[in-house]
């Protein structure tokens, strides 16, 4: 009797990073990815300045965020926004000399 294996749908895999009020996902699209994934998602974290992931994005995800206006009200503003996915792929090719 032979035994099937399931195929790997763990990929693509999403990692997801925020800069202050910004999120922004990167995508391992195989298992050799994931460090770099990891690493795009740091670099990015600490310079977003430098990064325009907007334009090399291939998707977009919906997320919500509460925001309070000032400290004094106490009914907190729902922000609906989008973040960029990117791959690791089009990080590296645009960006490969950093």
């Amino acid at each position: 009797m032979k035994l099937r294996r399931k195929k790997d749908l763990r990929f693509p895999m999403d990692f997801y990073g925020e800069s202050g009020q910004w999120r922004f996902a990167i995508r391992a699209e195989s298992s050799e990815q994931v460090i770099d994934a990891k690493k795009w998602l740091a670099a990015i974290t600490c310079n977003r300045h430098r990064f325009d992931l907007y334009s090399i994005a291939n998707a977009m995800f919906q997320y919500q965020q509460s925001h309070r206006p000032d400290e004094s009200s106490s009914t907190p503003i729902l922000i609906k926004a989008s973040g960029p996915v990117v791959t690791v792929t089009a990080l590296e090719q645009t960006y490969s000399n950093c």
